[in-house]
């Protein structure tokens, strides 16, 4: 690192995960990363509670690599929120965070932790110039929905009588950065795109000459495919049932309140692959396939045949907003690393008809993408 070069810190919140990659602007070459700090609850720093990762990184990035909090110019964090002001790569400031306060009650998940995050460094860079040390860093936010500003309105619009633009009931698609890249890497090579992401969340995506036209998960990222512990598309009377369950008994107390909240909790936090394995990790699922428990290994197969199910669905609808499709991209940490998993799905997908060379699996480079976006929309 140079004195000159420009300091890019990325942080991806994932869903169940922390991901802080640094990366130089080196004058002509263009971005290198330094280094990458990853926190999860299973394998990486196991003992950090995810909230308190940040902290964490900054002691780990000054010790270990001697990077200082006054060498960052820009800090990049990936954002995950419902509504049409993300649908935006901007500059994060105070209305910012009064926007991302409105849109935490669709999506805990994901908002609630990055408020948590940029109130801490909100709170570091103002301590830090306090005891006289050069701040300067600023703090972008690349939308994961703004690659996906491109689906038309037929497919974005939902049919319901209270529509207001306030409300944000309309799709909006997720992974843009991830599928950003894709479009990046391949568009000019392929010109209909069918892209599979999956990790902690999963979605399929139609590109059509480079832009998205469809993407899976609808308003919130709680739609869409099986995930993790999200329960994805069901029928809505479904939702109104656990609603109705839990309101009997809280509604007494507090007006209701509880209830919305627990039916929140149930479908983004206890549903999913978790529900139907009690496993929250991909990979416990993935090697309950090996055990001896029968009764737990056909649990994990029966779970696993409905999730691919569900994405060859969807695949079925990327295809058919396309009008076919040249290359199939698998993308995501399900997909790079397991075997297993693409052995089990890749013959469910076999009636594309697409020679082997079009099927493409590519490693999620999330973090080189947000540096990317951050010096084309000159926040640099």
């Amino acid at each position: 690192m140079k004195k000159k070069d420009k300091i890019i810190l990325v942080s991806n919140i994932g869903s169940a995960s922390r991901k802080y990659s640094v990366y130089s602007l080196v004058e002509k070459e263009g971005p290198k990363e330094l280094f990458c700090i990853q926190f999860d609850q299973k394998e990486f720093y196991p003992s950090v509670r995810l909230e308190d990762a940040m902290i964490e990184f900054f002691e780990i990035a000054k010790n270990r690599y001697f990077l200082n909090i006054e060498d960052i110019d820009i800090v990049a964090e990936r954002v995950v929120a419902v509504g049409e002001f993300f649908l935006e790569n901007k500059i994060i400031n105070e209305k910012y965070l009064e926007e991302l306060d409105k849109a935490k009650k669709y999506d805990v998940l994901h908002t609630e932790s990055l408020i948590h995050e940029l109130r801490q460094l909100f709170s570091i860079k103002e301590n830090s110039i306090t005891k006289g040390v050069n701040c300067k860093f600023k703090i972008v936010g690349i939308s994961d929905s703004a690659y996906h500003h491109s689906i038309p309105e037929e497919t974005y619009t939902y049919a319901i009588k209270d529509f207001k633009p306030e409300h944000n009931f309309r799709k909006y698609g997720y992974h843009g950065i991830s599928m950003s890249g894709v479009a990046d890497e391949l568009s000019k090579k392929y010109k209909k795109i069918i892209a599979i992401h999956l990790g902690g969340g999963g979605s399929v995506t139609a590109i059509k000459d480079g832009k998205s036209i469809f993407n899976s998960f609808g308003m919130t990222p709680v739609s869409g495919l099986i995930n993790l512990t999200r329960v994805g598309d069901v029928d809505p009377f479904v939702i109104l049932h656990i609603y109705k369950k839990n309101k009997k008994y809280f509604s007494l107390l507090d007006g209701g309140d509880t209830a919305f909240d627990l039916t929140k909790e149930e479908i983004y936090e206890k549903s999913g692959l978790f529900a139907l394995t009690g496993e929250k990790d991909m990979r416990d699922v993935l090697d309950n396939l090996k055990v001896k428990n029968q009764k737990q290994k056909e649990k994990s197969e029966f779970a696993l045949q409905v999730y691919i199910n569900k994405i060859n669905e969807y695949v079925g609808v990327a295809y058919a907003h396309l009008g076919g499709t040249d290359a199939l991209v698998l993308t995501g940490s399900i997909f790079e690393k397991s075997q297993i998993f693409r052995k089990m799905f890749l013959p469910k997908v076999s009636w594309l008809n697409l020679q082997k060379r079009k099927i493409v699996i590519m490693k999620t480079e999330e973090e080189k993408e947000i540096v990317r976006l951050v010096i084309e929309g000159k926040f640099i």
